[in-house]
C-alpha cells in the first residue's frame, strides 16, 4: 500500500476522536460493590454519550472498605491507573462517590 500525504495520522486521529476522552469513576460507599451503581451507570451512559468512559470501581468492595482511607485510596489509585493505561484517548478524570447509601 502507498501512504499519500498524512492519511495514516488522519485515520489515527479519527479513531481517537471516536474514543472516550473523559473517565468517570463511580466509587461506592461502605460495605458496597460496583453493583450499587447498576441503574445509575446505565442512566449516565445514556445521558453522557460515548465521550465518557464510565467505570464502577471494584477495588474496595465489601469488607475492604474497612481498611482505612489510606489503603483504600491506594487501591483505588492503582485501579484507575490501570484503566487509564488501557485507554489512550482519555484526557480528563472525574470521580462520583457516595458514602453510606
Amino acid at each position: 500500500s502507498i501512504a499519500i500525504g498524512n492519511s495514516e495520522s488522519s485515520v489515527a486521529t479519527a479513531h481517537v476522536e471516536n474514543e472516550p476522552d473523559h473517565l468517570l469513576v463511580l466509587v461506592h460507599g461502605i460495605m458496597g460493590s460496583p453493583s450499587d451503581w447498576i441503574y445509575f451507570e446505565a442512566e449516565l451512559k445514556k445521558r453522557l454519550g460515548r465521550n465518557f468512559l464510565i467505570y464502577a470501581s471494584s477495588a474496595n468492595t465489601f469488607s475492604k472498605t474497612f481498611g482505612g482511607i489510606d489503603v483504600a485510596g491506594k487501591r483505588l489509585a492503582e485501579e484507575v491507573k490501570q484503566v487509564v493505561e488501557k485507554t489512550e484517548s482519555l484526557r480528563k478524570i472525574s470521580f462520583l462517590a457516595h458514602s453510606l447509601g
